[in-house]
Parts: C-alpha cells; sequence; structure tokens
C-alpha cells in the first residue's frame, strides 16, 4: 500500500492479529495526548464520550477505527505503538514488535486471576495504591478511578479495578505487584500467589524481617493479660445455674481464650508460645427427618465433658486448672462437624472406605448411602485436612447433597454445575477450592476442569461417585476415571485420591446369562479402579428393619388401546436411512415427510396415553411451529393441507375417557382418602406427557386438591415443556411441604431426590431397565407404600418390567459371586483387574494415534445442511475450540445467518455460550448456536443438524466423536486462525468481530 513503510504495515497486520486484547486492556483517553497528529479534535471528543457514556472498550474500539480509516496518515500504526510505550502499556507494544510472547503476559495475568477472590477480600486498595503509582505500576487517571470507585462502591469494587489496571501497562506488572503486596503487610498472599519470587524476596530483606518480627513479639503487658484472663475464666465457672447461661457463657469464655496471647521472650530460637484449649464434646449426630432413613433414631440429649486447660510457655511451664474450676471450657465443634453417628450397618459399609480402600458401595435405596459417604469424607477431613469432591448426575442432586454436607459436616460446600455457570459468572475450580473443603459437582465440569489443567487429580483426597452405576462407555463419569486410570498406568508415583462409589444396583449390563452378568460387574469395578464391592452382611436384619415395606402390587392392564413401541424404532431408523439419500430434493421432501410422521406419531402416543383433546391440542402446536410460509416447499404445503382437510374429523372425536387414566385416579383417590398427608409420583416417558397429565389432573375434581406438578429436566427448553432450574427447587420444596402432593415425572427424578414422605410411586406405561426398577421403586419413603404398574394389554411394558425383575435378581447375585471371587484370591483379581486396565489404556491410545494420523491425511468432505443440502462449509474449515466445534473460513455470511445478540445462556472461563441461534441462511432451519470467545463470535453447529458429503456418498454422525472415523479436525490456533479472520473481506471478518 503506498505511502506505507514496511514496518507500519507489519506493525498494522500485528494489531489486527490482537486486537481483541488491545480493546480489552487499552483505556483509550490515556493515549489522546500523544495522537494529535493522526486523531482529530472532533474524533478525540467522541472516543472520550463513548468512554464515558459506554465502556473503555467500546472507547478502545472507536480510536482503532478511527486510526484504520486515516489511511492517508503515514506511519499511524507506529504512532499507536509509541503512545502504548509512552503511557505505561509496555508489555502490549512488546508484544506488537515481537519482543514478548503473548503467552508470557497470558501467564502472570491467568496466575492473579486464579487468586482473584482471595485478593479482592485481602487486600486494602488505597494502602497498596501510593507504592504501585510509585513504582509506574499505575498511573494519576488509574488512581483516580480507584479512590472514586471506593468512595461510591467500597473497598471490594476499588480493589476490582485495581486488579484490572495493574496488568495493562509495565512489562514487569507482576513482580512489582507482588513486591508491593509483601512491602504492604499482605506479604501472606504474595506467599500463596509465588513462593518462589516471595523465597527471594525475604533473603533480600532478611535483616529488616528480622528487626520487624523483634518487635511485633514484645513482652508489654504479658504478666497482666495472662493474670487477667485466667481470674475472668475462674470467676466464670463460680456463676451458678451453668446451664441456664450457656450459650453467652461459652461465647464470652471463648472470646477470653481467643485474646490470651503469651508472647514469646528471650532468644528468637525459643519454640514458639503454645496456648490449647481442649474440650470434649460427645453428642453424636442423629438421623434426622430429611435423611434417607426411614426410621430416624430417637433424639438424644447432648453431652458436654469439661477437660482442664493447660497453658504452656516458652518456658515449658504449666498452670493446670481443676475440674472444677473448668466447667465451662468446652470443645469447638471439630474440623468436620460433630461425629456422625449411623447404624450398625452403614458403619459396615463404611468401614472399607474408612480403611483408605477404592470401594463401591451397593445398598437399597432409603438405606443412608449419603450418610456412609459423609462418614467418609468427615475422616478425611479429620485426617488430612484435605479437599474432596462428590459428584452428582445431576444439578437438583448437587443442590441436595450440598445441604447435606452442610448439616452433617457443618463446613461450606461449593456447587458446581452447568445452571449454576449459567446463573453465575464464571469461576475456576482452583479457586474454589482456597476456600472450600468440599465440591458438589456434576462430572462433566469435572472433566472439563482436569482437562484444561485449573486443578489435577492430585487435588483431592476422595472422589465420590453418587449413583456410580454411570461409569461406562463414554459417560462423563467414565472420563473421569479415565483420567485418572491414565495417571496411575503411566505414572509410578502418582498421587492419586481415594475413590468411592454409592448405588442402590449395579445392573446386569443387559446380560443374558449369569456369567455375563457377573462379567458386567467386574467390567465397572474395573472402570473404577475399586477392589471392594461392599454390601451389608453382618447386619442385614437392621437394615431391612430399616428398609420400607413396599407392596410392589398388581399389574393394572386396562382394555386394549394402540401402542407404539415398534412403530417409534421403525420412525427412527427411517430418519437414519433417509439421511444417506444422495439426492438434495428427494432428500428434503423425505425429511419433511419424517418429521411429519413423527409429530403424528407423538400425538398417537398422548392419544393413548392421555385424552383426544390434548393430542389435538399438541398437533396444533407442533404444525404451528414447524410450518413457514417464507420457505415452505412443495411438500410442506401438502402436509400442512392434509393436517387442515381432516383437522374437523379429529376435532369430532370428543372422547375424554382413557382406561389408563381412569386407574390413575382410581388408585391415587384410594391413597389420599386412607392417607391425606400422602405425597406420590407418577412416571412418563415424554415431557409432552407429562405437560399434559398435569392439566388432566387439575381439571379432574376429584384430584385437583392434591395440586399436581410436573418436573422435567433443566435443559430441555422452556418452550417445548422444560422448567428452569430455580422452579425444579421450588417444585420439590413445594411437595415436601405438601403444597404439591403429586409430582408428575421424567427419568430426571428417578435418582437420588430425597423426598421423605413419598408412599406411592406408579409407573405410567414406562419401563426402562433394571437399574431404573430399584431407583424408581427407591422413591418411595414410608412403610406399607406402594409401587404399581399402569400398563395396557397389547402394549411391552408388563413384559419389560418381568423381564427387569430377572435381571435384577441376576445382578444382586452377580455382586455376590464376584465378593466371593475377591475373597478366594484378592491378589489374583487385582492383577487381572489391573490387566484388562491397562488392555483399555492401550485401546484408547490406539485410537489416538489413529486420531492423528487421520488429521495429516484427513480427506475434505462437503458440511452440509441436514434439512435442504446446501453447502456450508468443507470439513478443513472444522476447528475444536477445547471440546467445541466450530467453523474458520471465509463466505460464512452466504452460507449461514445469525439470530439477535443477546445476554450468553451462560459462560465458563473460555467461552459465552449461546450468545445467538445459527440458521441456515437457505433454509432457515436452527441449526445451532453463536458462541463468544477472545473477543470473536464463533458459529457452533449442531451435529445432528449437518451431514458430510463425499463422492455422492452422505454421512451423518450422532456425536462429533463419531466425526474421526470421517476425517481429523484441527484445533484452532490462536495465531494462525486469528490472523485468517482478520485477513478476511471486510463483510466477512464481520461475520465474527459484529
Amino acid at each position: 500500500m503506498e505511502g506505507q513503510s514496511n514496518d507500519d504495515l507489519h506493525l498494522g497486520e500485528m494489531l489486527d492479529v490482537y486486537r481483541p486484547v488491545l480493546v480489552d486492556s487499552v483505556i483509550a483517553t490515556e493515549l489522546l495526548p500523544s495522537l494529535t497528529d493522526v486523531v482529530s479534535g472532533s474524533d478525540a471528543e467522541k472516543v472520550r464520550n463513548v468512554t464515558r457514556q459506554n465502556s473503555n472498550r467500546a472507547g478502545t474500539e472507536y480510536l482503532l477505527e478511527v486510526l484504520v480509516e486515516r489511511k492517508e496518515v503515514p506511519g499511524r500504526w507506529r504512532m499507536l505503538v509509541n503512545a502504548l510505550k509512552k503511557h505505561g502499556y509496555e508489555s502490549l507494544s512488546m508484544i506488537l514488535e515481537g519482543e514478548m510472547e503473548m503467552e508470557d503476559r497470558d501467564r502472570n495475568k491467568r496466575i492473579i486471576n486464579i487468586f482473584m477472590v482471595e485478593l479482592r477480600q485481602g487486600i486494602n486498595p488505597l494502602e497498596i495504591l501510593p507504592s504501585l503509582i510509585q513504582k509506574g505500576v499505575l498511573g494519576q487517571e488509574d488512581k483516580e478511578n480507584i479512590t472514586a470507585e471506593n468512595r461510591n462502591n467500597g473497598a471490594l469494587a476499588a480493589s476490582a479495578v485495581l486488579l484490572d489496571r495493574i496488568q495493562r501497562k509495565k512489562s514487569d506488572w507482576y513482580s512489582l505487584f507482588l513486591q508491593t503486596l509483601a512491602e504492604n503487610r499482605f506479604g501472606h498472599l504474595a506467599e500463596k500467589i509465588d513462593p518462589d519470587f516471595m523465597k527471594k524476596w525475604k533473603i533480600r530483606n532478611e535483616e529488616e524481617e528480622r528487626r520487624e518480627r523483634l518487635e511485633l513479639h514484645t513482652m508489654e503487658n504479658y504478666d497482666s493479660d495472662f493474670g487477667e484472663a485466667l481470674s475472668d475464666i475462674k470467676q466464670m465457672n463460680r456463676t451458678p445455674n451453668v446451664h441456664q447461661d450457656f450459650n453467652t457463657e461459652v461465647k464470652t469464655t471463648e472470646k477470653l481464650v481467643e485474646n490470651l496471647k503469651l508472647e514469646k521472650t528471650g532468644d528468637s530460637n525459643d519454640e514458639e508460645t503454645v496456648t490449647e484449649v481442649k474440650q470434649t464434646q460427645t453428642a453424636s449426630r442423629q438421623p434426622t427427618e430429611h435423611d434417607e432413613l426411614s426410621e430416624p433414631l430417637p433424639p438424644s440429649s447432648p453431652s458436654l465433658s469439661p477437660t482442664p486447660v493447660t497453658i504452656h510457655s516458652h518456658q515449658s511451664a504449666s498452670v493446670t486448672s481443676t475440674p472444677s474450676e473448668t466447667t465451662l471450657v468446652y470443645q469447638r465443634v471439630e474440623r468436620g462437624g460433630p461425629d456422625l453417628s449411623l447404624f450398625r450397618y452403614q458403619e459396615e459399609l463404611a468401614q472399607p472406605g474408612i480403611d483408605g480402600h477404592n470401594s463401591i458401595v451397593v445398598a437399597p435405596t432409603n438405606s443412608g448411602k449419603t450418610h456412609v459417604a459423609i462418614k467418609i469424607m468427615q475422616h478425611h477431613l479429620r485426617k488430612c485436612h484435605s479437599k474432596m469432591i462428590f459428584l452428582v448426575p445431576t444439578s437438583a442432586l448437587a443442590t441436595q447433597q450440598r445441604d447435606r454436607c452442610y448439616e452433617l459436616l457443618k463446613c461450606q460446600a461449593k456447587v458446581m454445575t452447568g445452571e449454576s455457570q449459567a446463573r453465575d459468572k464464571y469461576v475456576d475450580m482452583s479457586i474454589h477450592l482456597k476456600n472450600h473443603d468440599i465440591i458438589v459437582a456434576t462430572p462433566q465440569i469435572l472433566v472439563n476442569c482436569l482437562l484444561s489443567e485449573d486443578v489435577s487429580m492430585s487435588d483431592f483426597s476422595l472422589i465420590v461417585f453418587d449413583e456410580c452405576h454411570r461409569t461406562y462407555e463414554d459417560t462423563p463419569y467414565n472420563n473421569v476415571m479415565r483420567l485418572y486410570l491414565d495417571l496411575k498406568l503411566t505414572e509410578e508415583n502418582a498421587s492419586l485420591p481415594q475413590i468411592l462409589g454409592m448405588t442402590a444396583s449395579l445392573g446386569s449390563g443387559n446380560a443374558k446369562c449369569q456369567s455375563g452378568a457377573d462379567d458386567w460387574v467386574k467390567h465397572l469395578m474395573n472402570n473404577m479402579d475399586t477392589q471392594k464391592l461392599v454390601t451389608v452382611k453382618e447386619n442385614i436384619e437392621e437394615l431391612q428393619a430399616k428398609i420400607n415395606n413396599t407392596d410392589t402390587g398388581e399389574l393394572r392392564r386396562p382394555p386394549a388401546v394402540r401402542d407404539g413401541e415398534r412403530y417409534t424404532e421403525w420412525c427412527s431408523t427411517l430418519k437414519k436411512q433417509i439421511t444417506s439419500t444422495p439426492d438434495n430434493d428427494l432428500h428434503r421432501s423425505l425429511k419433511i415427510y419424517t418429521d411429519y410422521l413423527e409429530v403424528y406419531h407423538r400425538a398417537l402416543i398422548i392419544y393413548r396415553d392421555a385424552r383426544s383433546s390434548d393430542a389435538l391440542q399438541y398437533l396444533k402446536e407442533e404444525m404451528d411451529e414447524m410450518f413457514f410460509e417464507e420457505t415452505a416447499v412443495e411438500t410442506d404445503h401438502k402436509m400442512h393441507k392434509l393436517f387442515e382437510d381432516n383437522q374437523p374429523l379429529m376435532e369430532s372425536e370428543n372422547s375424554q375417557d382413557n382406561p389408563k387414566l381412569h386407574q390413575v385416579q382410581v388408585r391415587l383417590s384410594a391413597v389420599f382418602r386412607n392417607e391425606p398427608d400422602s405425597r406420590a409420583i407418577i412416571y412418563v416417558k415424554t415431557i409432552d406427557l407429562a405437560r399434559f397429565l398435569e392439566v388432566w389432573m387439575n381439571e379432574c375434581p376429584e384430584l385437583q386438591p392434591l395440586n399436581a406438578v410436573r418436573f422435567v429436566g433443566a435443559h430441555a427448553r422452556v418452550g417445548i415443556g422444560g422448567i428452569t432450574k430455580v422452579v425444579q427447587d421450588t417444585i420439590l420444596k413445594a411437595f415436601r411441604d405438601g403444597t404439591h402432593k403429586v409430582v408428575i415425572g421424567t427419568s430426571v427424578l428417578e435418582e437420588g431426590l430425597d423426598i421423605p414422605r413419598c408412599n406411592l410411586v406408579i409407573l405410567y406405561d414406562h419401563v426402562t431397565n433394571e437399574i431404573q426398577r430399584v431407583q424408581t421403586r427407591g422413591r418411595i419413603r414410608r412403610d406399607n407404600s406402594h409401587f404399581v404398574l399402569i400398563a395396557s394389554e397389547t402394549g411391552q411394558a408388563a413384559k419389560k418390567e418381568q423381564v427387569n425383575e430377572i435381571r435384577e435378581e441376576m445382578g444382586s447375585a452377580a455382586i455376590e459371586r464376584v465378593q466371593n471371587e475377591i475373597d478366594r484370591d484378592p491378589r489374583g483379581f487385582l492383577q487381572r483387574q489391573q490387566a484388562e486396565q491397562l488392555k483399555e489404556k492401550q485401546k484408547r491410545d490406539a485410537a489416538e494415534k489413529i486420531e492423528r494420523e487421520m488429521l495429516l491425511n484427513s480427506p475434505v468432505y462437503q458440511v452440509k445442511c441436514n434439512h435442504c443440502r446446501s453447502l456450508l462449509c468443507l470439513s478443513s474449515d472444522l476447528r475444536k475450540i477445547k471440546v467445541h466445534h466450530t467453523i474458520v473460513a471465509g463466505g460464512m455470511k452466504d452460507t449461514l445467518m445469525s439470530g439477535p445478540r443477546g445476554k450468553p445462556s451462560y459462560q465458563d472461563k473460555d467461552m459465552e455460550h449461546g450468545v445467538a441461534e445459527l440458521y441456515c441462511k437457505d433454509c432457515k432451519t436452527h441449526i445451532g448456536s453463536i458462541n463468544k470467545s477472545m473477543s470473536l463470535y464463533f458459529p457452533m453447529p449442531r451435529i445432528d443438524q449437518i451431514v458430510f458429503s463425499r463422492e455422492n456418498n452422505i454421512k451423518a454422525c450422532k456425536k462429533w466423536k463419531n466425526v474421526q472415523s470421517l476425517f481429523g479436525i484441527k484445533q484452532f490456533c490462536p495465531i494462525e486462525d486469528m490472523r485468517l479472520i482478520m485477513s478476511l473481506p471486510t463483510e466477512d471478518k464481520d461475520f465474527y468481530t459484529k
């Protein structure tokens, strides 16, 4: 380009690449005094106004746009870099000139971000501000902003501004900031952040620190403080009616003891003064009405035992009070709360875990497995002050188990789930571990944090897997254990956590014989690296007495109605088959037919299980959703007209009777007539059916007082009948207190949720497998309860239930057989298990090798819309950003269309998810979402909305991991791919930047 030197051209290219970094880091108004030759007065004023009215980011964006337009000004990019240098942005100027790597700057920034919460709470921003200004880390404008923030919003807000601004300017800001902390009584924070830096700093300042320590340990008022404190304690112990004013006196005693400090005298090498206040609390925790136990133990009064107070000085002299003088000195709660009292059968289940063995606890639902796990966690807390993670399969369970940990261990646990990330700003797990001993998380969260190296296995002493029967194939539970086993098998002295699994049933793996069930149990033990399979043996009578006596009832078989099980399978197979149709027009027509066929089939299921009016309402809603006049083709018009022509006939079918609904009404009426305070759960197959059963029950006069409500997954969209996590929690609370006495739920209710008063479970023509059979029956929390299957005579549900009963027996027998095998030859079992684990790792390594080779010699496929078959991009344009898949290429504006930008559905440290919806531009079908990362907007197509075409062969994949059988996908490169995006023509670049 004419008028530009090579230097300026190079700087312009670098600024394009690192523009998002500049926008995030630079305050444009600070640079204006040095850019008068390129930024006019009116433009400078506009920069100031945009910054003031919107944000620093917006102001910097506007400044860069002004510079882009000033093509006639030679050397404008060099002027900008010089301005960055002059105004303290040394690290940015060095990156742009190639003198510093981006990784160096980001490393230090990431370290500070890890400790962000602790720093914000621990520093006094106004106290360290002068030192940072003197060192050149902050400037006068920074001072004004931080001081104003402190005045208007307090110290926490001011600390956040300070921590944001220290990273913007000097290249050595990191070491200067740590030095400032150390010089201003915040050395403990610097020590946590960077122990090596502090070690060097302490050596340089050894003499000064020694003098300061001596000053801190002066013996002023030693005798008077010591004597007065003991006198106060003795006086308190003479007070009558000690138990009447127990709380007040204990608080006073604790305050006195905390204020009792014996300062060290003499040589600095003497042992530190120690003040010990010992006490005993023998009160044991008894199960409560909210526990998974059907009959809580009778409450007992806690007993508090007095213990003498011993005070040691540095001279080893001691003063010990008599028992009569120490009546009021009581023990504070030990770490991990008071001793957790268990039933004998629970102690039997907990013992292998307390002994440190990796183990799987198999016990019936409602037997108190959570108490067993928390007892083992309490042992870890007291033994090694360790960190633990409690993994649960659902977000609803996470909140419940967090509350249980707090109730029993008296320590805060942090919940980390996909829903909590959507609600709250993302914070690294490593930061939460600094403030919490226990993390309660869904397993994918832990997988993500391990892969990103935010945490490591060695950070935990114990991992608890709730509902551990899920640890197989590519489930998140099994992915956690694969990372564990990879570490175990590759590092000789790897520091690994203890593993504890809990489940009501391990299942049989759909085995057809007993040996197959045995192999399935051993397979799960291999996956979880466990050598102990723990069941109740010695205290089996106590266990059986505590578990509810549940009547499994007779199978209710109403008159025959239409059965759709096999038809459902046929519809699913048909949809897969038409994917490979090479002719695009034919494919689109067939796909429209199958979409309508699927809707009609679902309507028939609703007709079979609910009322005809419900089925018709569902059809109307779906037809309105499917038909778009502006994009409709001939087949769309044909199918929509077919519905309109037959709608009057369907409306004439006015029958509201359904024999299965009648059986539900009869069963509920009988139970609630005998026990008005009963609770019932009805399990159904689909969200749609849950919605219509809720409507029917609340319209039925006899059932209206029960105030039935549906409970479905939080991941389902609200528009298709889903509910939010907040609503889930509200429903469960209302169910417990009796506001709702009946809950209609899908499979999300099957596992783990603690509903103590439930005494009726109905399977509404809904049977899954033997594990879910145990889980659904386990929702019952009362004696003499009922577990009923209501099924049609012509359906498969009754037959499935009989098969599940057989498989449940096989699974129970398999557990006993594997236990006997371990008892006979524990060493041989361990050797066979390790051999299987090694074999599985070799398979995974081989698969990874194949994936790398495919990436080098990868064929190129066309990526097409699964609806209209229009070309979206090439397979070589696909990129992986961590576990997410995007497209990096020109011409995206011609094939893809973004919906309006809005707030993200949730956010983690790498990405803002769902800031907009993604559509195929040709057929306007919703095919994915737009996610924001690195200040760019990336298209994220859904795997089920695209197909891959090569040489007239069409391939569809159910999951992204299956794509590796076709071709390899590169990881996104922040330099090369960012440079590619920024070098695109303006209209193409805008797709990613605006």
